[in-house]
C-alpha cells in the first residue's frame, strides 16, 4: 500500500495519494463520500480539515455528531489496511535477509529478489505492478538486483509508517469530539518498528458504557476486518 509518487492512470487516485495494495473499489467507496478525509494524502490531515472536525458540536445526538461519527470507522479500516500491507512487506524483507548475498554478484540472492517481486504480482499487489518511476519495483535486469529490491521494500515500509501516523492523528481528532473525556481517558501509540505498528489504550469506563463501547467497537472492527483481507478475493 504505497503512496503514489507521481500521477498514474489509476481511476480515482492522483499523485501523493495513498493507494491500497488490494481492493481499490472498496477503498474508493469508503472514502469518496468523505470530503474531509485528507489523512490519505502524504501530508496528512490538513489544518482546514482539523478545524472542520473541531467545529462540529460535541453533544449527541445531532446531525453534526452523526457527521463526525460517520468518519470514525474509516481511519480504523485504513489502519488495518496499512498494518496488513506492512506485515507483508516485513515478511518479504525477511525472505531477502535470509538470502543475503555471500559474495559480489551472488546470482542466487538476485533470484530470490526477483521471486519476491513476482510473488507480489501474483498476489495482486498494486505496487509490484507499477513502473519504477511511479513507486514500483526496480526494473528487471535478469534478474532484479537484491539490494535494489531490499531498498524498495524498505521504502514501502517507510510509507506505511507515515500513513499509520497520519491515520492515528485523524482518529485522535475525531475521537476528541466523540468520546467523553477522550484526551485524558484514551491513548494511541505508534511504533516505528518493522513493521510499523499502532496500539490503543482505553480506560475501563469505556468498556462499561454502552454508547462509548459501541463507538470504539466500530473503530476496532474496521481495523480487524481490513487486516483479515490478506489477499485479493
Amino acid at each position: 500500500m504505497p503512496y503514489l509518487d507521481q500521477r498514474w492512470s489509476l481511476a480515482g487516485f492522483s499523485g501523493g495519494d495513498w493507494v491500497p495494495e488490494i481492493d481499490h473499489s472498496g477503498w474508493l467507496a469508503r472514502h469518496s463520500p468523505l470530503p474531509f478525509a485528507s489523512w490519505v494524502k502524504r501530508e496528512g490531515l490538513t489544518s482546514d480539515d482539523v478545524a472542520y472536525f473541531r467545529s462540529l458540536p460535541f453533544p449527541a445526538p445531532s446531525p453534526q455528531y452523526d457527521e463526525r461519527l460517520k468518519y470514525l470507522g474509516t481511519p480504523g479500516a485504513d489502519i488495518g489496511s496499512g498494518g496488513r500491507d506492512g506485515y507483508f512487506y516485513a515478511n518479504f524483507l525477511e525472505q531477502l535477509k535470509q538470502a543475503a548475498p555471500i559474495s559480489v554478484g551472488d546470482a542466487a540472492a538476485d533470484d530470490v529478489a526477483d521471486n519476491v517481486v513476482e510473488r507480489m504480482k501474483a498476489m495482486g499487489f498494486t505496487s509490484a505492478n507499477w513502473p519504477e518511476q511511479y513507486g514500483g519495483p526496480p526494473e528487471r535486469k535478469s534478474p532484479r538486483p537484491w539490494k535494489a529490491v531490499m531498498n524498495w521494500l524498505s521504502g514501502l515500509l517507510h510509507k506505511v509508517g507515515r500513513f499509520l501516523a497520519n491515520s492515528i492523528r485523524a482518529f485522535a481528532v475525531l475521537a476528541s469530539g466523540l468520546f467523553v473525556g477522550a484526551v485524558n481517558q484514551m491513548s494511541a501509540s505508534f511504533s516505528a518498528s518493522i513493521p510499523p505498528s499502532v496500539g490503543f489504550d482505553i480506560q475501563l469506563a469505556y468498556f462499561i458504557d454502552d454508547s462509548q463501547w459501541d463507538m470504539f467497537n466500530q473503530f476496532t472492527d474496521a481495523i480487524l476486518t481490513e487486516m483479515e483481507r490478506l489477499v485479493e478475493p
